[in-house]
């Protein structure tokens, strides 16, 4: 029996035990990782959701702690979402990791790595002293061949991290920004979207902004308390960016805190961010400072239908 025979016989016992265990929601935007698993006999794994293909469109993706197979299966196997964005954190200095990228491409989703300069003089990177470590990154992301979205040094405007006041003036920010997307265009690396993310919370982020040239799309980080709203924590920060960038604008970071309207806030969150026409959010699903994780089945019934909108297309 020939290997390819083999692996869609696979496929197709995966598929039936799957839709047996309840069902798999596939979003129209998006495909899963059974299609892209069978497209992949063919061609490598997309990293290019529909969702990011077509204007208009609305992503859904998620934030985890690591990206392990058993972070993602349980944020599928719960919530019958498939992201279209997986996104996670890594240190500035460490190397690009192949394996998390196609791991999140197998999903047949989209990387959105935030680089974090954790301890670095950020005139150092500007000044080339990184610029080993920069090619080599680049490299490794071109060698990928598949989009990947990439953030340096988010929520800059924020006073909580050494890339931030008072620690960073954002003219050296903007300088480091510059030369890193510099380094990449030099290895003529096509597959990056730039992602600039600022807090909603913090300083005015004018200053920190390194330039049309130098970014693809803006994210705005903020989460929702009881009593908070999408348009109280997220309306002020898109005007100002509208501003000055006509970028497409994506809620990086957010989630909902427990609470006695946590559903109905949720609802608002993905309403808001469809009405003002954003690119989409994405989930924070690590319990950091507050319970940001959904983990019960309220929490994952309201996800599923605030994703759709509408009943999904289930699997029989």
């Amino acid at each position: 029996m020939s290997t390819v025979r083999k692996v869609l016989i696979a496929l197709a016992v995966l598929v039936v035990c799957m839709a047996s265990a309840g069902g798999i929601y596939y979003l129209d935007f998006h495909h899963g990782p059974a299609s892209a698993a069978v497209a992949s006999q063919k061609k490598k794994p997309s990293t290019t959701p529909t969702c990011l293909q077509k204007k208009g469109s609305f992503c859904t993706g998620v934030a985890l702690k690591a990206v392990t197979r058993e972070d993602l299966a349980s944020f599928t196997r719960g919530t019958r979402v498939f992201p279209a964005i997986v996104e996670y954190y890594q240190a500035f200095g460490k190397p690009f990791s192949k394996i998390n990228a196609r791991r999140i491409a197998l999903l047949g989703a989209r990387p959105l790595i935030q680089i974090n300069p954790h301890k670095i003089d950020l005139a150092d990177i500007a000044a080339g002293h990184y610029d080993a470590y920069l090619r080599q990154y680049a490299l490794a992301v071109k060698s990928f061949g598949h989009q990947v979205v990439l953030s340096f040094g988010h929520e800059m405007n924020g006073t909580w991290s050494t890339w931030g006041l008072p620690f960073t003036r954002p003219a050296v920010f903007v300088a480091a920004w510059r030369h890193i997307h510099d380094v990449f265009a030099a290895e003529h690396v096509g597959n990056v979207t730039w992602s600039w993310d600022i807090s909603h919370t913090a300083h005015p982020p004018r200053p920190w902004w390194p330039g049309s040239k130098y970014t693809d799309w803006v994210g705005i980080d903020g989460y929702l308390r009881p009593g908070q709203t999408f348009a109280g924590q997220f309306w002020k920060s898109i005007n100002t960016v509208r501003k000055f960038s006509n970028k497409p604008v994506i809620i990086a970071e957010t989630a909902v805190a427990p609470g006695k309207d946590q559903i109905k806030q949720m609802n608002g969150l993905f309403a808001g961010a469809r009405e003002r026409h954003l690119v989409g959010l994405v989930w924070f699903d690590v319990n950091k400072k507050a319970k940001w994780k959904i983990d019960n089945a309220k929490q994952e019934a309201a996800f599923r239908q605030d994703v759709w909108g509408s009943p999904p297309r289930h699997i029989r």
